[in-house]
């Protein structure tokens, strides 16, 4: 069984860590493993841990119809200026030109913010600003080649390092330690600012490590063998 879209109300616990999962609409759902890759203070809060202080930022994404090709020759780039209203800029049909169509094509930018800020609650504002700068860094020929605009939010999108952060991850691990079923994986999951392809190899070492006999708890252990340098 799959289930999509569904909800984590919450955690029951049991003799050996979790024992089910309660998914709205879908009522308690036993499990032998619990492979985590939700942010990991929420395992934390939910499985009544140790608070640790770890914290995420969140990010809206302003996504551009262009009536032109992609002006941008690769498909990422970040902007360091603090004149900028944007953070990074990406072009989904330099990843693939079929993300677009003949003559069209997108760009999509990053603004960070914290959940429940100006900038979240109120991205459309922003609106008039993003257009100004993606025509003066040459991401787009002219405020009138812009067709349409899709926002998006997204929560926890980035693990907030600070200085202390180490420590406090290590705690936060070493807690996790009670619960023996439960494998720590992927971003949000092991409070990794890292990219996909490294959460893949991370989940392709999870499996084979299960394979072979490795117990949840040992992987989480050496999960810093598995971040990407």
């Amino acid at each position: 069984m799959v289930l999509t879209g569904a909800e984590v109300e919450g955690l029951e616990r049991s003799t050996s860590g979790i024992g089910a999962v309660a998914v709205a609409g879908q009522g308690l759902v036993p499990v032998d493993l619990l492979v985590w890759t939700a942010p990991l203070p929420r395992l934390l809060d939910l499985a009544g841990l140790e608070e640790t202080g770890l914290r995420f930022l969140s990010e809206v994404l302003f996504n551009f119809v262009l009536d032109h090709d992609a002006l941008l020759p690769y498909q990422w780039t970040y902007y360091g200026g603090a004149a900028l209203s944007f953070t990074r800029a990406s072009v989904p049909s330099r990843f693939n030109p079929a993300n677009a169509p003949t003559g069209r094509s997108g760009v999509c930018v990053e603004l960070v913010c914290t959940e429940g800020d100006e900038v979240w609650r109120e991205p459309e504002r922003l609106r008039r600003e993003i257009e100004h700068d993606l025509v003066r860094v040459g991401l787009c020929r002219g405020r009138e080649s812009i067709r349409d605009l899709h926002v998006e939010r997204v929560r926890e999108a980035y693990p907030i390092y600070t200085l202390d952060y180490p420590s406090r991850l290590a705690r936060a691990i070493g807690s996790v330690a009670e619960l023996g079923n439960v494998a720590l994986l992927g971003r949000s999951g092991t409070f990794w600012y890292n990219n996909m392809d490294h959460s893949i190899r991370q989940a392709l070492d999870l499996v084979a490590a299960l394979a072979a006999g490795l117990s949840p708890a040992r992987w989480n252990e050496g999960l810093g063998k598995h971040r990407a340098l």
